[in-house]
């Protein structure tokens, strides 16, 4: 299961998800890393997807042939076909500007007319997102304070994110300019603070290397439209992922440290061969 929450701000369509794949037959499920859900397909058009991830991504390296030969109704008309056999059990949501912005969803051989917003998987943490939302009324505005909600509320370990939903959270923005993902980084500690009246109290560096008591992740992104990749980094396991489903099933892993060596000593060392490996990524899929 996973989670694909799409919501439209005028000419903005913003898609949120995880990273998490289940699979129901073993009852293993990979959160870290996972596999990217939401895909940009060209600078135009995005696909995300949430059920079977093998047929999905099979069905996705289709489309960008079909775009290209009949735009976006050749890319829904393809996504129906697929959906509409019984042996792939997947839904698809379509965001596309054509020239105008417009969101569908694909499901068991049928295509929604054009939505203002759209949840495909498990939806228990909707709620919740709605919840820390407060729309402003100016559209810029309110796609960013909507994928800061969904940020807040599937890194807060309070909140239930739903049955097989987890790993990075994930925000595709697409714009009429050209889709892209966008990066973030994140940090979460849960070890209780004493506060002493007069004194400074600093975080144990031992906590920050064990990951015991905390837990960070940087989303890395590229401002080039079109293209399907971004990577993401654990400092604390020392490794990073660099994403690119159009081209690779699976994430590639990136060591960024020798075993021995502390990675609070080194983050600058650690981001920048991170930042390296995703523009090496890029460079193979504009070659």
């Amino acid at each position: 299961m996973t989670v694909v929450i799409c919501k439209r701000f005028d000419e903005t369509i913003v898609i949120l998800s995880d990273t998490m794949i289940s699979d129901a037959d073993s009852g293993h499920s990979n959160a870290l890393p996972g596999r990217l859900k939401a895909i940009v397909v060209a600078d135009f058009i995005s696909i995300a997807y949430a059920g079977h991830s093998d047929p999905a991504l099979h069905a996705i390296r289709q489309t960008p042939h079909a775009y290209l030969k009949g735009g976006v109704p050749a890319v829904l008309e393809a996504l129906r076909a697929f959906t509409s056999s019984g042996d792939h059990d997947v839904d698809f949501v379509v965001a596309s500007h054509n020239p105008t912005a417009e969101l569908h969803r694909v499901w068991s051989g049928r295509v929604s007319d054009p939505l203002e917003e759209a949840c495909i998987g498990n939806s228990s943490i909707l709620s919740e997102v709605l919840r820390r939302f407060s729309p402003s009324g100016e559209a810029k505005t309110d796609a960013k304070a909507f994928q800061a909600a969904f940020l807040e509320a599937f890194t807060d370990p309070r909140v239930f994110s739903g049955s097989g939903v987890g790993g990075f959270p994930i925000v595709l923005e697409a714009r009429p300019e050209g889709h892209i993902y966008k990066g973030h980084t994140f940090n979460v500690s849960w070890k209780p603070i004493e506060f002493i009246p007069g004194a400074t109290i600093y975080e144990d560096e031992n906590d920050l290397l064990t990951g015991e008591w905390s837990f960070r992740h940087d989303i890395l992104t590229t401002e080039r439209s079109g293209l399907a990749v971004l990577a993401a980094e654990v400092p604390q396991a020392k490794i990073g992922f660099v994403y690119a489903p159009l081209i690779e099933d699976d994430p590639a892993p990136v060591k960024l440290l020798g075993t021995d060596e502390k990675w609070t000593q080194s983050q600058g060392r650690m981001h920048t061969a991170m930042r390296q490996a995703l523009e090496d990524t890029i460079a193979r899929l504009l070659a």
